[in-house]
């Protein structure tokens, strides 16, 4: 073959293989780019599933099905027309970005305080858009996609590696409460050893008691969880002579003689001066914990650097206002170094944390002694914040711990019946002090934050839509009194409305009244999610416990009552009582 077919086959052979080229390239790659598309969206979608059971389930559910959050599982969200679909996408987005103000929904966008990037958010808002799919079914046998499959999946392996621990009283805790032993270590064997209570040491010195006797056949797996405190509650415990007690914000004399197996008269008959320092006081009265020293008629107290009127005002007990009044100053009067004040007869001073008994005598113009003195403090007792009190021999000190109800309560959508079958025990049990315990697959994490969102992430969503409408000049949402009677009315919680049922007949959701006469009975049952009832912003009962809950309220006095939910703002009824 000469060189010039040479030359000419080759030509031949490129054009040809350009061409190939050219046809797969045009053939395949919009198929590629389908199918590349269709992965990212799957990955996407997945992605959501893992963030929404790690921050969302919390309030919303494993599947989405609402509690203190609303509904996100549902059809609305999944309508794939255009429109329909850019706009839920957009009220998600901005409900993640900012929150809802005046609920417990917070901004989850990092720059406003949240723990989401935006791509995060992006993939939250691909799960709960993403529309049904064929031949896929939840559980209950209802159709669903596998984003909300991954997120309950998710969900349940996170359960199924979180514990709960039941707690309450350990030795070194009760021995430090007590000031027994020169350590909480310490304290505690001297504790153990007094009641017959096996203990061991670790070789990091950390003090436990290991299981044994009739303790380990409370436990659910002993070889599972080898070291925990072992104390069931309610046990009595005799304390070693001398213990004393330290004061916590919210006890009672009451509240401490019972949990020592002692009476409130025997409190008061050891511990005089403390009772000269709170002053007379009631059994059930509840004590601030703040060590107070009292104060000689006369005391003055000449301001050091940094203190306010205020701080002053504070650290004496006393109202501000009563102080600048006794001062001729004006409330929010400046108060240089070295300012005298005249403090009034009965006035005490608490301890606040780095004070010395020298440097509360001096502020106070007193002498060291004339205040140790005063407060029976030794020549060189140190004084601190804490209140200590005297207790008489103590042999039925009573532990504390938590049962199954109070554990559960930390937690969404468990109970105790719910967390004592996931355990094999039943919900009465008394459970040793530190077992940890095993979550229902169908747990929805920590009970969620109680913290309102004050809508400072977003300015325009600084308030509820309600009242957004309301001071943008919208119509304000009017409820007219209805001239019939009604007889039979149910008042339905649902997603984010009340709905009422008059005489079989629905009324539009959060824009309807009834007219009852005084006597009537109304029935409210809990729909979907989790509500309370608020009857002119006051609550009645504890919340709606779970789906299909009833409760009925009796209207005997006439008049206008406003039904609202304070997880749920928009939610709005009204009752109209006549005579």
């Amino acid at each position: 073959m000469n060189t010039q077919r040479q030359i000419f086959l080759i030509v031949v052979l490129m054009f040809l293989s350009v061409a190939g080229c050219a046809a797969y390239t045009a053939i395949d790659l919009p198929i590629r780019a389908e199918r590349q598309a269709d992965f990212f969206e799957a990955e996407s979608i997945e992605r959501g599933a893992l963030l929404y059971a790690n921050n969302c389930r919390t309030c919303h559910g494993i599947r989405g099905e609402g509690g203190v959050g609303l509904t996100l599982n549902k059809p609305a969200f999944r309508n794939q027309e255009p429109l329909a679909l850019s706009q839920n996408q957009d009220l998600i987005r901005r409900t993640l970005l900012c929150g809802r103000a005046g609920t417990l929904m917070p901004a989850w966008l990092d720059a406003n305080g949240g723990s989401l990037t935006a791509n995060q958010i992006e993939h939250l808002v691909r799960l709960l858009t993403a529309p049904l799919e064929e031949e896929t079914f939840d559980a209950n046998g209802n159709p669903t996609n596998h984003g909300w499959l991954a997120a309950v999946e998710f969900a349940h392996n996170l359960n199924h590696e979180s514990t709960a621990a039941v707690t309450g009283d350990t030795l070194p805790q009760i021995a430090a409460a007590h000031g027994i032993g020169e350590d909480a270590v310490s304290g505690a064997i001297l504790i153990a050893r007094l009641n017959g209570i096996d203990y061991a040491v670790d070789e990091s010195g950390n003090f436990y008691l290991p299981y044994s006797g009739a303790d380990e056949a409370m436990m659910l797996d002993p070889k599972a969880d080898p070291i925990a405190t072992g104390l069931l509650p309610g046990r009595a415990l005799r304390l070693p002579e001398g213990a004393t007690y330290k004061v916590q914000a919210g006890n009672t004399l009451a509240s401490i003689a019972e949990q020592h197996g002692i009476t409130p008269g025997q409190l008061r008959s050891l511990n005089p001066l403390f009772l000269t320092i709170v002053g007379d006081i009631a059994d059930d009265t509840p004590l601030t914990g703040k060590r107070k020293l009292l104060l000689p008629p006369g005391t003055s107290y000449t301001a050091q650097a940094g203190d306010t009127l205020a701080s002053i005002a504070d650290a004496h007990d006393i109202p501000v206002l009563a102080l600048a009044e006794d001062n001729g100053l004006d409330e929010d009067a400046a108060i240089a170094e070295g300012h005298v004040l005249t403090l009034r007869e009965g006035t005490g001073y608490l301890v606040q944390f780095g004070d010395t008994v020298l440097s509360i005598a001096s502020a106070h113009g007193l002498s060291e002694s004339a205040l140790r003195s005063l407060n029976e403090l030794g020549p060189a007792e140190p004084v601190s914040d804490e209140v200590w009190i005297a207790l008489p021999p103590i042999n039925a000190y009573l532990v504390k711990g938590a049962d199954l109800t109070e554990v559960a309560s930390g937690y969404g959508n468990v109970t105790a019946a719910s967390l004592g079958e996931a355990n094999g025990v039943a919900a009465d049990a008394a459970l040793p002090i530190g077992k940890a315990l095993h979550f229902p697959a169908d747990a929805w994490g920590a009970a969620p934050s109680d913290e309102i969102n004050p809508g400072t992430a977003c300015v325009e969503h600084t308030v509820s839509s309600s009242a957004f409408n309301t001071i943008s000049g919208a119509d304000p949402i009017v409820i007219d009194e209805p001239n019939a009677v009604s007889t039979d009315v149910v008042i339905l919680a649902n997603d984010n409305d009340w709905t009422i049922v008059a005489d079989g007949e629905s009324r539009e959701p959060n824009r309807s009244g009834v007219k009852v006469t005084a006597g009537t009975t109304v029935t409210f049952e809990n729909v979907v999610g989790l509500h309370n009832i608020e009857i002119d912003g006051v609550q009645q009962g504890e919340d709606f416990e779970g789906v299909g809950e009833t409760r009925t309220f009796t209207f005997d006095v006439p008049g206008e009552y406003r039904i609202t939910c304070s997880y749920h703002p928009d939610m709005l009824a009204v009752v109209f009582v006549t005579e």
